[in-house]
C-alpha cells in the first residue's frame, strides 16, 4: 500500500554521540551510527513523521552552530544517551533547554555512567521526569523511542484539548509492544494527571476558601473529575471513598494505562476495606491482587509496591485471622536488589516541601514593609493533590493512608504562614479524621485563638461529619469533635450526641477508652446525670479503661440528686467489685467522698470495703473531704512527707519523682484554715524544713515547691502582721542556688525559683519590690515556665498586698496586662485573679476594661473563671459583674451560658 503525500510532517532531529562509544564489560565498540540510522528508518515508516539525523545533512558552518540549526529546525529532538555525554550532545541539550524546544531524553547507560550522565539526569529530575526514560537495553528501542514520539504528540494534543481516553502503547503498525523492557515501565505521567484536570481547583471549595477555587461553569470537565472530587472529599471530609460507579469508571480509565487491571481492581478493594475498617478483608484482597500481579507479569515496581501493603497490613491482622505466614512479604522485599520506591510519589513530595520552604524563607526573611502580591499556595498544594491522584492510580493503600497526613501539614505551614483561620482549621480536623487524637487536641488547643469562630460556626455540621464517617476511626473522630464543639452543639445534635455516647460505652474500643472518658468529662455538665452513671456502670464493669484516674475523676463531677435510686445502687454493685482494681490502676479513692457526700445511704458502704485505697494520708483527706477531718493532723501528716522526700532528694545530681506534692497540700490547708494551731505548726515545723531545703543541694524542682508554698505561707504573714521567724528571714535573704542540682527537666525551672525567691525576699522585707519589675522588664523573652511562675508570684503579691493603692504601679499594671495577652492558657486565667485584686488602685478605669476585655477571649476556661471570680465576690463591684454576665447568658458555650444565668438568679435574689 502507498503511503498517502503528505505535505507537512513533524521534523524529529535524533540526536547522539558521533562517534563509537566502548561498552564498559568488553572491549567492543558501540556504533552509534549504525542505532540512529536504525531509529530513523523506524520513525519514518510512519508517514506523518520525517526523522534526520546529523548525516542527513552538510554545511559549511561552524560544528558547533550547525548542531544549533538542526535543533532549531526541528519540531522534537531525541536524545540517545548510554555512559557517555559529550561535547557536541550537550550543545544541542543546552539549545534544547534555551528554546524550550520539545525533548525525549532515552538513558541505555549502566552503574558505570560518567558524572556528567548522571548530572544530567539530576537536572533532567529537577526539572521534569517525564522528559526522559531509563531503557534496560537495545531491545526493539527503535519501536519504544518510535511509539514514545507518536503518544508525545498525541498526548499534547489531548493535553490542551479535551482529554480523550489514550491507547496503550503501540507498534506502527497498531501491533501492541509488549517487550520485557518496556512493559516494566508502565508509569502513570503527568499527561495521564491531567485527566484529574478540573478536579484541582475544587479543592478550596471544601476548605472555606471559595475565592480561590476556579470557576468551572464554561469548562468541559475533565475524564476523571469525579473520581478526583470524591477523593478530596474523602481526604478533607471523610466522605465515602469512592462509589461503585465512579470506582468503575476508574478501573476503566486505568485500563488505558495498564495492559491488565485485574489486579488494580483488586487494590481498590483492599483500600475500601482498609477505610472501613476490615482490615482481614483488605489483606486478602491485596492478597489476591498479588497473585493476579504475578500471573501477569506486571512490571516490577507494581509487583513492589503489592509486597509493601501486604507487609504492612499483615502486621495490623491479628495472627489467629490469617494464619501464621511470618514476614514472607517482608523477606521478599529485602532479597530484591533495588530500591523500593513508587515511581514519581517521592518526588512530587519533594518538590512540594521544597515549593512550601522557599515560601517561608521568603516570607520569614523579608525585609520590613515587602508587599507580597499573591502566594505560591496554588504549587504547593497542587503537588499534594498530584500526590493523591497518582498514589490513587498506583492503588497503593499505603500511600493513600498517609496522604490525609500530608495534606494536614501542608495545611498547617501553609496556615501559619499566611496566617490563614481556614487552612489552620481544615489542617486540625484532618488531624483528627487521619486518627491522630492527641494532635488534634494539642494543636486545637495551640490555635483555638485563631480558629474557635470556624470551629464554633461548624459545630453541628462537623459533628454530622463525624457522626456519618465510614472509615475505622471513627470512634476516636466521634470522641475528640465532641471533646472540643460539644457545648457548642444545638440543642438537637447535642441530643444525638448523648445518644451515640451512651451506645458506644457498649462497644467502646479499650484503646480509646481514657479519650472516651476525658470526652464526658468535658460535657459532663450538659449531659443528664443519669446517662453518666450508666456509662459509668458499663465502662467499669467491662474493664473499659487503661488507667483509673480518668474515671475517678468523673466520679468527682457527679450531681447524685438528679439520678434513680436504682441506677446509683447499680454503680455502687460494680465500685464494691472494680474498686480495689481501679486504685490499682491510678485510680483516686477521694471519689469515694465524692458518692457519699451525694449519697450516703447508697455508697457508705465503700468506705468500709477491703483494698479501697483509703489507708494513711487518704483516711486523712478522706475525713476533711467528708467534713469530718482534723486540718491539723492532715498538716502535720504533710510536713512529714514534704521531709521524707526532701531526704530521698538532697543528695547532688539525685532525683526522685513522687506522685503526691505534699508543699501543694500543706497550702491547702493553710488557706483553708489558717486557724492559730495551723500557724503554730508552719511556723514551729514547717519553716524550719524550709530552711533545711533553701540551703540544701536538692534540685531545682524541690526547692521551688518549697518556695512556692512558702510565698501562700508569709504573703498571709505579712498581711496578718504575723512575725516571721528571724531564722527564716536570714535564710531568705542569703539563700543561693549555685548549688542546686539542675540536671532534671521538670515543669519547673531555675529562672521561675529565682522569681519566687524574689517575692519571698520582698515579703520578709529585705528587698524592694523595684527589684521584681526589673526581673520582668524581659517578659517577651522569658519562656512559659517562667511566664507562669511569675503571674504566680504577682498573684501572692497583690493577695497578700497590705495596702493595693500604694503598692501598684504603672509597672505592675503593664505586667499583668501583658499576662492577660500571652498564648498561655494559664497565665491568662492567673492574669484575671490579677486583675480582680487591683480593682481598687488608682488604674480602676483601665482594669475594668481589661477585664471586659478577657470576658470576650476566646478560651472559654477565661471566662469561666471570670464567672467563678464573679461567684465568690457577688457583694462587691456589681455594676461591673452584671455588665458582663448579661452579656455572657448569651454565650455559644453551654456550661458559660449556664453560669451566667445562675449567677444572674443569685444577684436578683439577693
Amino acid at each position: 500500500m502507498n503511503s498517502p503525500n503528505i505535505e507537512e510532517k513533524l521534523k524529529v532531529f535524533i540526536s547522539s554521540a558521533m562517534g563509537d562509544e566502548v561498552h564498559t564489560d568488553s572491549e567492543e565498540t558501540f556504533k552509534w551510527l549504525d542505532f540512529r540510522e536504525t531509529v530513523q528508518n523506524e520513525l519514518n515508516k510512519c508517514p506523518y513523521i520525517q526523522a534526520f539525523t546529523i548525516e542527513n545533512r552538510t554545511s559549511t558552518m561552524r560544528s558547533s552552530d550547525f548542531m544549533v540549526a538542526n535543533v532549531d529546525s526541528s519540531d522534537i529532538v531525541v536524545l540517545l544517551i548510554k555512559n557517555e555525554f559529550r561535547k557536541g550532545t550537550e550543545v544541542e541539550y543546552t539549545r534544547c533547554r534555551e528554546t524550550n524546544k520539545p525533548m525525549l531524553v532515552f538513558f541505555f547507560g549502566d552503574d558505570t555512567a560518567k558524572d556528567e550522565v548522571i548530572s544530567l539526569r539530576k537536572d533532567l529530575e529537577k526539572r521534569d521526569y517525564c522528559t526522559y526514560r531509563k531503557m534496560n537495553d537495545f531491545t526493539n528501542a527503535e519501536k519504544i523511542i518510535t511509539n514514545a514520539v507518536i503518544q508525545d504528540v498525541i498526548f499534547y494534543y489531548h493535553y490542551n484539548h479535551h482529554y480523550t481516553p489514550f491507547l496503550q502503547p503501540i507498534d506502527i503498525d497498531g501491533t501492541p509492544i509488549e517487550t520485557e523492557s518496556d512493559y516494566d515501565s508502565y508509569i502513570p505521567t503527568k499527561t495521564v494527571l491531567s485527566q484529574f484536570k478540573t478536579s484541582y481547583k475544587s479543592i478550596y471549595s471544601y476548605i472555606g476558601m471559595s475565592n480561590l477555587s476556579q470557576k468551572q461553569s464554561d469548562i468541559p470537565l475533565s475524564n476523571l473529575h469525579t473520581v478526583g472530587e470524591q477523593a478530596i472529599k474523602w481526604v478533607l471530609n471523610g466522605e465515602r471513598f469512592l462509589s461503585s460507579d465512579v470506582k468503575s469508571k476508574l478501573v476503566s480509565s486505568v485500563a488505558t494505562i495498564y495492559p491488565n487491571v485485574e489486579w488494580y481492581s483488586k487494590r481498590l478493594d483492599a483500600i475500601d476495606f482498609f477505610i472501613q475498617g476490615d482490615i482481614v478483608k483488605a489483606y486478602y484482597s491485596e492478597k489476591e491482587a498479588l497473585k493476579l500481579a504475578e500471573e501477569t507479569k506486571a512490571a516490577a515496581w507494581i509487583v513492589t509496591n503489592i509486597l509493601i501493603d501486604l507487609r504492612n497490613l499483615q502486621m495490623l491482622c491479628p495472627k489467629n485471622k490469617i494464619g501464621l505466614e511470618d514476614e514472607i512479604y517482608q523477606n521478599r522485599l529485602n532479597s530484591l536488589n533495588t530500591i523500593v520506591h513508587v515511581p514519581v510519589l517521592d518526588r512530587y513530595l519533594e518538590d512540594t516541601y521544597e515549593a512550601l520552604l522557599n515560601e517561608e524563607i521568603k516570607r520569614n526573611t523579608a525585609s520590613f514593609g515587602t508587599t507580597f502580591f499573591g502566594s505560591n499556595l496554588d504549587n504547593i498544594i497542587s503537588g499534594v493533590e498530584n500526590y493523591l491522584f497518582s498514589s490513587l492510580l498506583y492503588g497503593s493503600y499505603t500511600h493513600l493512608a498517609i496522604t490525609r497526613k500530608i495534606f494536614a501539614t501542608i495545611f498547617y505551614r501553609t496556615g501559619k504562614l499566611y496566617n490563614s483561620p481556614e487552612l489552620l482549621y481544615t489542617a486540625i480536623k484532618m488531624y483528627l479524621f487521619d486518627g491522630k487524637y492527641k494532635d488534634f487536641i494539642r494543636l486545637s488547643n495551640l490555635e483555638w485563638n485563631n480558629i474557635s469562630n470556624i470551629f464554633i460556626l461548624n459545630a453541628d455540621g462537623l459533628w454530622h461529619q463525624a457522626h456519618n464517617l465510614q472509615e475505622r476511626s471513627k470512634e476516636a473522630v466521634c470522641i475528640g469533635v465532641l471533646y472540643r464543639i460539644g457545648l457548642y452543639l444545638s440543642d438537637n445534635s447535642f441530643t444525638e450526641a448523648e445518644r451515640y455516647l451512651l451506645e458506644l460505652s457498649e462497644h467502646l474500643p479499650w484503646n480509646i477508652s481514657d479519650n472516651y472518658t476525658d470526652c464526658i468529662i468535658n460535657n459532663c455538665e450538659r449531659l443528664s446525670n443519669e446517662n453518666v452513671v450508666k456509662i459509668l456502670i458499663t465502662i467499669i464493669g467491662k474493664d473499659k479503661y487503661a488507667t483509673a484516674n480518668h474515671i475517678t475523676r468523673l466520679i468527682s463531677y457527679l450531681d447524685l440528686e438528679s439520678v434513680s435510686n436504682k441506677t446509683l445502687k447499680s454503680l455502687c454493685e460494680v465500685l464494691k467489685e472494680k474498686l480495689p482494681d481501679m486504685v490499682s490502676r491510678n485510680g483516686d479513692p477521694q471519689c469515694i467522698a465524692a458518692l457519699v457526700n451525694g449519697n450516703p445511704d447508697v455508697f457508705s458502704e465503700l468506705e468500709t470495703l477491703p483494698n479501697n485505697g483509703l489507708s494513711g494520708e487518704q483516711v486523712l483527706i478522706y475525713a476533711l473531704n467528708t467534713n469530718k477531718g482534723d486540718w491539723y493532723a492532715v498538716l502535720q501528716s504533710e510536713i512529714e512527707s514534704a521531709r521524707q522526700q526532701f531526704e530521698a532528694n538532697n543528695q547532688k545530681g539525685i532525683y526522685h519523682e513522687f506522685g503526691v506534692n505534699p508543699y501543694y497540700i500543706v497550702s491547702c490547708v493553710f488557706e483553708n484554715n489558717p486557724s492559730y494551731d495551723i500557724i503554730k505548726c508552719v511556723t514551729e515545723e514547717f519553716f524550719p524544713l524550709c530552711i533545711n531545703v533553701l540551703n540544701s543541694n536538692c534540685s531545682f524542682d524541690t526547692k521551688d515547691q518549697c518556695a512556692e508554698c512558702l510565698c501562700t505561707a508569709l504573703g498571709y504573714y505579712h498581711k496578718n502582721g504575723i512575725d516571721i521567724p528571724s531564722a527564716l528571714i536570714g535564710c531568705i535573704q542569703n539563700v543561693s542556688l549555685e548549688d542546686s542540682s539542675d540536671f532534671i527537666m521538670t515543669h519547673r525551672s531555675n529562672e521561675g525559683l529565682w522569681c519566687r525567691l524574689i517575692i519571698l525576699k520582698i515579703l520578709v522585707g529585705v528587698l524592694e519590690k523595684q527589684v521584681l519589675i526589673q526581673w520582668c522588664f524581659s517578659y517577651s523573652k522569658k519562656d512559659a515556665k517562667e511566664r507562669r511562675a511569675l503571674v504566680q508570684c504577682l498573684k501572692t503579691y497583690l493577695q497578700y498586698s497590705v495596702d493595693v493603692s500604694s503598692d501598684v504601679d504603672a509597672l505592675i499594671i503593664s505586667i499583668i496586662f501583658q499576662c492577660c495577652e500571652d498564648q498561655d492558657v494559664f497565665i491568662r486565667t492567673m492574669a484575671c485573679e490579677c486583675l480582680w485584686f487591683i480593682l481598687d488602685s488608682q488604674y480602676a478605669g483601665q482594669v475594668e476594661e481589661k477585664i471586659y476585655e478577657m470576658s470576650i477571649d476566646p478560651t472559654p476556661a477565661i471566662r469561666s473563671k471570670l464567672l467563678y471570680i464573679f461567684k465568690e465576690n457577688n457583694t462587691i463591684h456589681k455594676e461591673l459583674i452584671n455588665r458582663i454576665t448579661l452579656q455572657l447568658v448569651n454565650d455559644a458555650n453551654y456550661v458559660i451560658r449556664k453560669q451566667a444565668k445562675d449567677i444572674l438568679e443569685t444577684n436578683l435574689k439577693m
